[in-house]
């Protein structure tokens, strides 16, 4: 285990922030803690990081000051440091030697293509290349447990990718990744596990295949000749026909097998599949359900 936390609690005054969060984190994993704005997802991770302290609970990190590194939301460069200077000062913060920074600096550069401004000022970088030098400089040291508060915001989908596969490169190699995000897109192919919270409220704790299978509805897709009507027959929770193909949302799981044998007596099926709900929909029925219960 890495982290711990136990019926937390946060207010800025009367504001209750977050509100008996617990959860676990182990080793080797992306973990994904999601939520809109204003969920409690920064105030969260400043806790963890004991930039704040709770007023209830508790947070048990079985990890080293110097094995976590934080990329907070509010970037912050020395803007007329260079690109080289810059990695250089916050590698010997990390402790990292200057023989360790010069070996490891030239492949960061080149794989997040800043060969050629490793000599620039930072203030003469696009905010999309300064955000590739935070990253850097954040994820640089390979650190077993590193925390990133909406690490993709503001990048293009070329950088959003390239910073996925990062994230990824680094759990393989160990790291332990816990990153926030508002967007569900950019946490649907790439965490383990995921904890969606709303209104500082924990609504969804697990494994995303888990989550995915338990929480989700039994939903259909269905490529088709013939009438479309008999995809009605009293099992669909919704069907959304479109002609030549349909989606279709079952009420009860346990009902998939006799769907199939009733629409393919009576339709000719060219494609039947599965389908698990994306992480999205999970988002919006855990949102809309748990906020309403939160509000009475």
């Amino acid at each position: 285990m890495l982290l711990q936390l136990e019926r937390v609690n946060k207010y800025y005054g009367s504001f209750h922030a977050v509100k008996d969060l617990s959860f676990l984190l182990e080793e080797g994993k992306i973990y994904g803690i999601l939520g809109r704005n204003g969920a409690g997802k920064t105030t969260t991770l400043r806790m963890i990081m004991e930039i704040y302290y709770p007023e209830q609970g508790e947070i048990k990190r079985f990890f080293k000051n110097s094995e976590v590194s934080y990329l907070p939301e509010e970037r912050g460069l020395y803007p007329k440091m260079t690109v080289a200077e810059t990695i250089d000062f916050f590698g010997q913060i990390k402790g990292m030697s200057r023989k360790e920074i010069r070996a490891n600096a030239g492949e960061w550069l080149e794989h997040f293509d800043l060969g050629e401004w490793k000599d620039k000022k930072v203030e003469a970088l696009s905010k999309g290349m300064q955000q590739k030098v935070q990253f850097i400089i954040t994820a640089m040291n390979t650190p077993r447990f590193l925390i990133l508060d909406e690490p993709f915001s503001g990048l293009d989908p070329l950088n959003i990718q390239l910073f996925k596969d990062e994230i990824v490169s680094l759990m393989r190699r160990g790291t332990t990744v816990l990153f926030s995000t508002h967007i569900m897109e950019h946490a649907e192919n790439i965490c383990n596990h995921v904890i969606i919270i709303d209104k500082g409220k924990k609504v969804v704790d697990g494994e995303m295949s888990r989550v995915k299978e338990e929480y989700g509805k039994m939903n259909i897709f269905i490529r088709y000749s013939g009438d479309g009507r008999f995809l009605r027959n009293g099992m669909e929770e919704s069907v959304d026909d479109y002609g030549t193909y349909a989606e279709v949302v079952l009420k009860k799981r346990e009902d998939y097998p006799d769907y199939l044998r009733t629409v393919a007596a009576r339709l000719d099926l060219s494609e039947f599949r599965v389908d698990l709900p994306s992480l999205k929909s999970i988002f919006l029925e855990a949102v809309g359900a748990k906020g309403d219960e939160n509000e009475k």
